[in-house]
């Protein structure tokens, strides 16, 4: 079937999570960045399921680069998350910095009070209800349209607070 010098094959198995801007929503401590949880998911799922594909579900590594390479470092560190994997490589930086609730806190402030000022409707049943609620109500096409509202924010808040650098380009002559 293989030629003979083929010892071992390597099986690759990929997943990604497309949460956007509301994978790591905060609504408060314990509930909060689903993206990690949907990760650890697709970790148990391969765990489960690799052993179908001729995989070794003791021998799972994780690898990840920069945002992904955070990923990676979190599972390493979350108990949760033991027993699903054996190795890890992360490649290049992680550069994403963690937060401190206090921070948290604020820029969801920023971004909750951003999309209460673009959608009404949608900033009463928050203060009725809770953003999570309401945000689990919207229409699909509605929820991804707040995306934009959210990166700008962020990114604005990072910058002022040091979180991201900006880099310029200087010719040199």
């Amino acid at each position: 079937m293989f030629p003979s010098y083929v010892s071992k094959l390597r099986l690759q198995v990929n997943f990604s999570i497309f949460s956007g801007p509301f994978g790591n929503w905060f609504f408060g401590a314990g509930d909060t960045n689903f993206q990690m949880g949907d990760q650890r998911n697709g970790l148990k799922w391969v765990h489960s399921y690799i052993s179908k594909f001729n995989g070794d579900n003791e021998n799972i590594t994780l690898g990840g680069a920069s945002a992904g390479a955070r990923s990676v470092m979190n599972h390493m560190t979350h108990s949760d998350s033991f027993g699903y994997f054996k190795n890890a490589l992360t490649i290049g930086p992680p550069g994403i910095p963690y937060w401190k609730k206090s921070e948290v806190e604020t820029i969801f402030g920023r971004i909750e009070g951003a999309i209460a000022q673009g959608n009404a409707q949608l900033g009463g049943c928050a203060g009725q209800l809770g953003w999570k609620t309401c945000l689990q109500m919207l229409p699909v096409a509605d929820f991804a349209g707040l995306a934009g509202l959210v990166g700008p924010l962020y990114s604005q808040y990072a910058v002022e607070n040091s979180k991201i650098t900006q880099a310029r380009v200087v010719k040199q002559k």
